[in-house]
């Protein structure tokens, strides 16, 4: 399973995943979501409309493997109908296993989806596997 961080910051800046100690630095509200990996990443986001602008792959990074500027992209803000049908296609899609956990992540993407929008770029950093 690896680790997708989903923050949110003003204006995109690729340097603050440079290290996890910069990114903590910035105080910048974050979630993560635990996934299979990157397919199911992908995923993710294409029930969402999100595609990437950007993918950044940081070989050198300790920290991260990759990073995906989402700038200028909105959550979208579901209601309870259109979420509970988001989610059902997402586990039908990825073959997950339906559970309060799984549930649990997609619905705090969704509850923070408005106060992000708000903010700027979205980004999503995928944490490098140690």
């Amino acid at each position: 399973m690896r680790h997708y961080l989903f923050t949110v910051m003003p204006e995109f800046e690729l340097d603050l995943f440079e290290s996890s100690d910069a990114f903590m630095e910035q105080d910048m509200d974050f979630y993560s979501v635990c996934l299979r990996g990157e397919e199911d990443l992908i995923c993710l986001l294409e029930l969402l409309r999100m595609a990437p602008k950007n993918v950044y792959n940081l070989e050198a990074n300790r920290y991260f493997d990759k990073v995906y500027d989402l700038s200028g992209l909105k959550f979208p803000e579901m209601n309870e109908i259109k979420f509970d049908q988001l989610y059902k296609k997402w586990i039908y899609l990825t073959g997950r296993t339906s559970d309060m956990d799984e549930y649990g992540q997609l619905t705090f993407i969704n509850g923070y989806a408005r106060e992000w929008n708000n903010i700027g770029c979205v980004v999503v950093a995928q944490e490098s596997v140690t």
